[in-house]
């Protein structure tokens, strides 16, 4: 029996030693122990590869922790269930876990259970975050194109441009713009920029879907509001907010916090933000 290892961290910044120690330790040999260094978007595992072409029937594979095998539950388990069928043990060092004989057959499929348990929870919370939204107004699908003449007959009929931007699902600086435009009429609005600072994590280490979350929030959430990502890969971003008053301010800033963290919820996840107004010290969240 052959005894390789693997070892993965989630970020190049992190540090192997640790995992490779332990698989040493363990009775791997620095030749046979594969690694890799990847991060949620980057989907390259070269050394995952190498091990499933070096590993052979009756050879075992040591990973310190089950999570670092796969990025999350179901990964794992095809992972486990891929070496199963090569005749291949797969055996987590700090978990005390083993894929070796009748036990380890039985550990395999609890663990296939809870994935499966995993993913149908993730789609019941999905749907009835969708249900929800729905019922609250909220539209999904591709954007309409704006419609200017119901921009004109909705504020001929005395409604405001904050009724008609949620009406119609468009930004309040664009009903402005169409109105300006045709030449009516508006209350004079103040406009100011701020630096938005927003973190998307998930919930747990089993499931993914910060990065789509955070694609949702930026195209259709922060869109409205003029943005610009200060930097390609970054967490800041630049928005512009037209208000009336102080109050009107506050209450457009907790609003988009409220839509992010519901779009975030949407797939298990959480945000972190904060927004400072360019030019003085006031700060929000």
């Amino acid at each position: 029996m052959r005894i390789f290892g693997y070892a993965r961290v989630s970020t190049s910044q992190q540090s192997l030693d640790i995992q490779v120690k332990a698989l040493k330790e363990a009775g791997a040999r620095s030749s046979r122990i594969f690694s890799d260094k990847a991060t949620g978007k980057d989907m390259d595992r070269s050394g995952l590869d190498k091990l499933r072409m070096k590993v052979e029937d009756g050879d075992l594979i040591l990973v310190k922790k089950l999570d670092r095998l796969g990025r999350d539950t179901s990964d794992m388990i095809n992972l486990i269930e891929e070496f199963d069928s090569m005749g291949v043990t797969v055996k987590f060092l700090d978990d005390g876990i083993s894929t070796e004989g009748p036990m380890g057959k039985m550990v395999v499929t609890i663990l296939s259970a809870v994935a499966k348990a995993e993913a149908a929870r993730i789609l019941e919370r999905t749907n009835e975050g969708r249900e929800n939204a729905k019922s609250r107004g909220v539209k999904f699908g591709r954007k309409r194109s704006i419609n200017r003449d119901k921009v004109l007959e909705l504020k001929d009929q005395g409604i405001r441009a904050t009724e008609i931007a949620r009406e119609l699902s468009i930004g309040r600086s664009t009903v402005y713009k169409i109105l300006d435009e045709s030449g009516c009429s508006k209350p004079k609005m103040k406009t100011t920029r701020m630096i938005l600072w927003l973190r998307v994590e998930n919930n747990s280490k089993f499931v993914r879907g910060k990065g789509q979350s955070r694609k949702d929030i930026e195209t259709f959430i922060l869109s409205r509001y003029q943005v610009k990502k200060l930097k390609k890969d970054g967490w800041e971003y630049e928005l512009t907010f037209h208000y009336k008053d102080e109050k009107d301010l506050e209450k457009q800033v907790y609003d988009l916090a409220s839509e992010m963290e519901f779009q975030a919820d949407m797939r298990n996840g959480f945000i972190e933000c904060s927004l400072d107004e360019i030019g003085t010290d006031k700060n929000w969240l």
